[in-house]
């Protein structure tokens, strides 16, 4: 039987989380609510991508990219933030190894324009991983 996927979800909303694993059921999502629990799971487990708030408790997203970078430079990294405005969003683009479709999710118009509904996730990462 084939490996699941794994995605590591570091969100400090369990709800989004909950609402990934419930639109792609295929994979395993493993959630962690702070930047520290993300970096305890990244290091003791294996992904095939890693989905990052912006903002957590205990730092950015843009931090917890960099620190995952450190140690494994191949996985996806996919950076996200329900606001519009994002200070370092070019470290942030160049600190994520998607697409750069994928990473202009950052701008909701532009998500929304590159994206449209949520219907088509499961190819978005499904291209990702």
């Amino acid at each position: 039987m084939p490996r699941r996927k794994r995605i590591l979800c570091v969100e400090d909303h369990p709800e989004t989380c909950e609402f990934i694993q419930a639109l792609l059921s295929e994979y395993e999502i493993v959630g962690a609510d702070t930047l520290a629990e993300g970096m305890r799971r990244a290091a003791g487990g294996r992904f095939d991508l890693y989905l990052l708030d912006y903002h957590l408790p205990d730092g950015t997203g843009l931090e917890l990219c960099s620190r995952l970078r450190a140690f494994n430079r191949k996985t996806p990294i996919l950076i996200y933030s329900g606001t519009n405005f994002i200070s370092h969003k070019p470290l942030a683009l160049k600190c994520s190894s998607l697409p750069l479709a994928l990473r202009l999710a950052f701008d909701r118009q532009v998500a929304s324009e590159t994206f449209g509904s949520m219907t088509g996730a499961t190819e978005i990462l499904s291209a990702a991983t």
